[in-house]
């Protein structure tokens, strides 16, 4: 039984089994204080513990003492600390993935609704030629299924004769539609003070889906037309509805909460609504029962709640009565 001690190395300590790491050492056996060529260590493990043997030309070396001739990778205290470094940089890098990965899934639907909105305001231009100005602005509608709806129209203003021209596409054009423009040209000339005689007018309508109605836009179809005769750019984040009469008041319509909802949806920041519109009231049933033995008797009742148009859409609503105090929003300077 040829037990080999294990020589002293102040980097590495003797394993406690015969591991692979082990296997792969090279050792320098000593006998008696001489270096021993071609002996071999041997490794087993018994009930006794790890047994080291070395042996030389297939004898036992008695006394032998046999020392790493360099300390072995896995054991050394150097190569571990390396591992941990290793390890913990590889956790931070995995910590930093996860958090770019979703700081890239939150940006992106932001950056996607910003261009979404951009988009929508390419339409706002003016000065067409040096003789020209068109402008745009939305329309708020409501179409046969109760729906919220833009309609888009652009006004065009260039040298002529005082001429109305309408351009009509996908749209049921009604006779008020058509009354509300000739309404618009009037409330421009007193707005302006002057008869618009050497001017041609040119409207363009265009909306995807039938809409109902044609007054409501009458305020809007007003300041557009003004715009494009005084060569103005209007407030892209503006929007207007109620009808026009003459003397350039604002008139009451319906469906506010649908084309509060739609102009939102939009990019609208500010709605302007009619005076007393920006408030409404709707009916709700309550219904209160009771029992009596076997019978059970009930009561509907009809309450009147309160909404507020800017609460409820989570749009800035103003109030305007006539085309002037509407004018305030949507130029500069007036």
């Amino acid at each position: 039984m040829a037990a080999v001690a294990w020589g002293r190395s102040s980097t590495w300590q003797a394993p406690e089994s015969c591991n692979e790491s082990y296997k792969s050492l090279r050792f320098v056996v000593q006998r008696k204080g001489e270096a021993r060529k071609g002996a071999a260590i041997s490794c087993t493990t018994n009930v006794q513990g790890l047994i080291v043997r070395a042996t030389s030309l297939g004898k036992s070396l008695l006394g032998a003492t046999a020392t790493p001739s360099a300390p072995p990778p896995f054991y050394s205290l150097k190569n571990i600390m390396k591992r941990k470094r290793e390890k913990r940089n590889y956790v931070i890098l995995a910590i930093l993935i996860i958090l770019l990965n979703i700081a890239i899934i939150s940006i992106i639907p932001f950056i996607f609704k910003q261009e979404k909105k951009v988009e929508t305001f390419k339409v706002y231009y003016k000065n067409v030629t040096s003789n020209t100005t068109k402008v745009f602005i939305p329309l708020l509608a409501v179409d046969e299924n109760g729906n919220g709806k833009i309609v888009k129209l652009f006004v065009e203003a260039k040298e002529g004769k005082g001429s109305i021209l309408v351009n009509i596409e996908n749209i049921f054009f009604w006779i008020d539609t058509q009354e509300s423009i000739r309404t618009a040209k009037e409330v421009a000339e007193k707005v302006l003070n002057r008869k618009i005689n050497d001017t041609d007018l040119i409207y363009e309508i265009e909306s995807e889906a039938k809409v109902v109605g044609g007054p409501s836009a009458g305020a809007a179809i007003a300041i557009a037309t003004i715009a494009a005769l005084m060569n103005k750019t209007l407030n892209p984040f503006v929007a207007i509805t109620g009808t026009i009469d003459e003397n350039g008041n604002i008139g009451e319509v319906g469906g506010i909460i649908e084309k509060a909802k739609a102009a939102k949806d939009f990019g609208i920041k500010i709605l302007l609504v009619p005076k007393g519109q920006s408030i409404y009231y709707i009916t709700e049933q309550k219904r209160e029962c009771r029992k009596f033995e076997y019978l059970e008797y009930c009561i509907i009742r009809n309450e009147l709640k309160k909404v507020e148009v800017e609460k409820e859409v989570g749009i800035k609503v103003y109030e305007v009565k006539d085309i002037r105090e509407a004018m305030r929003f949507f130029f500069e300077n007036v």
